[in-house]
Order: structure tokens, then sequence, then C-alpha cells
């Protein structure tokens, strides 16, 4: 019995490290900073979300990194408020800028062509 467990446990290593080197192959890794602004995913959705926004709505950011060796940060909302959230990389997703609401910008209106061609009214 203890020949089997052994045994294995050697496949059972070998096939994780084939696991790994495959997923390693394919991550694309994005460094993120303390300050840098991100959205966080919204987990604990009920029911049928198929077409649901799965990123919450107000942008957070980074606050601290408490192990640069593991990838879990500290957060905050970006407006100051609310409690220090620690999150797993898998559920943040950076982002450069939000549109907001202030702006308003100026509506584009086409000007008439003077010269429309002939037979053009």
């Amino acid at each position: 019995m203890c020949y089997a467990y052994q045994v294995a446990g050697k496949n059972a290593k070998k096939r994780a490290n084939v696991n790994k080197r495959i997923y390693d192959t394919g991550v694309k890794e994005n460094r993120l900073e303390v300050g840098d602004a991100v959205l966080v995913q919204k987990v604990g959705l009920k029911g049928r979300n198929k077409l649901a926004d799965r990123w919450e709505r107000d942008p957070y950011v980074i606050v601290d990194i408490p192990d640069p060796a593991v990838t879990v940060f500290q957060i905050r909302l970006e407006s100051g408020k609310g409690p220090l959230r620690m999150v797993h990389r898998n559920f943040i997703l950076p982002f450069i800028s939000v549109p907001s609401d202030e702006e308003d910008p100026t509506p584009i209106t086409p000007q008439p062509d003077d010269d429309l061609g002939p037979g053009r009214p």
C-alpha cells in the first residue's frame, strides 16, 4: 500500500509540473504598483448572469502590496471611503481612466459643404 501511495504521489507531482508549465506559457504578466487604479470583479453573482457586468462600477486604488512574492493586494475605493480590502490578483483588472459625468464633450456638428458638385442642390 505504501508503494502505491509513493507512485501515485510521484505521478501527481509530475503532472502538476506539466500543468504549471502549460499554464505559465499563456500568462501575460502585468505589474501592478502602489497607486495604480484597478477594477474589482464582482463575486457571488446569483442566478443567470450571462450578460451581467462582472466588474464593480467604482474604481479602486492599490494601497499596499504586503508581500511582493504573493499576488495579493490591499485596495481602497478611489474616493477614499470604505474599508481596506485584500484582493487576489485574479480578481482585479488594471485600467487607465474612467469617463466621468462631469466632462461634457462638445458635440461635433457637421458643417455644410459649399461645393457639393454639379447637379447637387
